[in-house]
């Protein structure tokens, strides 16, 4: 970040994007769909387990009561708010180079790796949400 985008900015001001709460729409979706995106969710937490727990010699109740209270967060927050970057103000000429008088360029980037970031726990969320509004009948 120089000086030059600030005072770039200052006298022409481009768009960026935001982060609001939205959560997902409830889709009427078939059982054999929700199976499928639920198991492939419950894959996934236990990859995030094995990732955090490969190396770990020793078995610690406290490690993975840390580990799940961040998963439990992770989920919560991904599930309720969606990040929408303004993808026509990413960088110089609409690519990933920096424009050198433009900060909004820098926030819709880091909006991107966010929204990429936030893209797993969206999906693991919603499956589990989808899953048991299906099936708590």
């Amino acid at each position: 970040m120089s000086l030059f985008e600030w005072l770039g900015e200052y006298f022409n001001p481009k768009n960026i994007g935001e982060i609001t709460k939205e959560t997902p729409p409830r889709v009427n979706k078939p059982k054999f769909k929700i199976y499928i995106h639920f198991v492939i969710s419950i894959l996934l937490i236990i990859g995030y387990y094995y990732l955090w727990l490969n190396n770990d010699t020793n078995f610690n109740l406290k490690k993975i009561i840390i580990i799940t209270i961040l998963l439990i967060v992770y989920l919560s927050i991904t599930y309720n708010y969606k990040v929408k970057p303004d993808y026509n103000n990413i960088g110089l000429f609409g690519t990933p180079i920096d424009h050198p008088f433009r900060i909004s360029d820098d926030i819709n980037r880091f909006l991107i790796f966010f929204e990429i970031f936030l893209f797993p726990g969206r999906y693991i969320s919603t499956s589990i949400v989808s899953f048991v509004l299906k099936f708590r009948h």
